[in-house]
């Protein structure tokens, strides 16, 4: 499109451009209508399904400390009984510092319990999901998803960054795509991720969300440092730029090119959510999966009462005796 303007092919680009200082110094630009900046765009990460969660709602200090109060409550359980059965025989009557320990522990096992259900239910509502990269750095920082540019100079525009991270996004690109609209789809397949302006990113997801009833994509909260406008291109000296540019200024200022957008790209919306609200406001049935943790931890208290169980047995017969 540049080319046949300065060939004199067309009287104006209809593009929208990106104003740079190189398209300035070819053509006459209009005054800018709208303003851009880059984000990384990726699959968008899902709401995962943790068997463990059962056992994540405390730290691990904390289940440390319940089982050890357990285990010091046990012995001392134990050598208040022993005591008592060496020197109170006919007396069946609990000692009072023994109904002491017991309240104090029912009481601590109340709260523990308490806050536990709390944190489980809380979990189970507002699941949340990790969002492995949200910005430029964190695109950088890892080697599981390898990232594409466009053509174009973007990895230029990188490379003359101050930032590190920014710096070696542009140093290491994997490879090109001709542009962030025609990579979408090897995007959404986790192919790789890449660096887009934020109308494109919105343009796709409104596309998926309007094709598939959901949200394939996920744009990082943090923007590359560079904000960069829109205008229309006319040849140097044009008749036309005149009139051209005080159309851009009145839809400018009539707040037109918003309300066109947000039309257009209505379906986008939702996409821009958090994934963790992917769940949606509905009642979602757990599955065998979610409830795993839970079975384990019944089949480890069935299997701590058989034990207890017959280690009873086995006392009094060996009392008996």
């Amino acid at each position: 499109m540049m080319g046949q303007l300065m060939t004199g092919q067309a009287d104006f680009a209809l593009g929208p451009f990106v104003t740079s200082r190189w398209r300035e110094a070819v053509a006459d630009l209009t005054a800018s209508f709208y303003y851009i900046n880059y984000h990384v765009i990726t699959p968008r990460p899902v709401v995962p399904s943790d068997p463990a969660g059962i056992v994540k709602t405390f730290s691990l200090q904390v289940w440390l400390s319940v089982a050890a109060s357990l285990a010091v409550v046990g012995v001392a359980m134990m050598g208040m009984m022993w005591v008592g059965n060496k020197f109170q025989w006919n007396t069946k009557v609990v000692p009072a510092c023994g109904r002491v320990l017991v309240a104090v522990w029912l009481l601590s096992a109340l709260v523990i319990t308490t806050t536990y259900k709390g944190n489980i239910t809380a979990m189970l509502t507002l699941p949340k999901t990790n969002v492995p990269i949200d910005s430029i750095a964190d695109l950088a920082n890892q080697d599981r998803l390898p990232w594409k540019l466009e053509f174009g100079g973007i990895d230029k525009l990188m490379m003359e960054s101050e930032d590190k991270a920014t710096q070696k996004v542009g140093r290491e690109v994997s490879g090109f795509i001709p542009s962030c609209w025609s990579g979408r789809e090897a995007i959404r397949a986790g192919e790789f991720a890449s660096v887009c302006d934020t109308l494109t990113i919105r343009s796709i997801m409104s596309w998926d969300f309007s094709m598939t009833g959901r949200c394939h994509f996920y744009m990082a909260k943090h923007r590359l440092q560079d904000v960069r406008t829109l205008s229309l291109l006319f040849p140097p000296g044009s008749i036309y730029f005149a009139t051209g540019n005080e159309l851009v200024l009145r839809l400018t200022e009539a707040g037109l090119w918003d309300e066109w957008l947000g039309r257009e790209l209505a379906n986008a919306t939702e996409c821009l959510k958090s994934p963790s609200a992917d769940r949606g406001s509905g009642v979602k049935p757990l599955g065998l999966v979610n409830m795993l943790g839970v079975m384990v931890l019944l089949a480890a208290g069935y299997l701590v009462s058989v034990l207890a169980f017959a280690e009873e047995k086995l006392h009094l017969g060996f009392s008996s005796f």
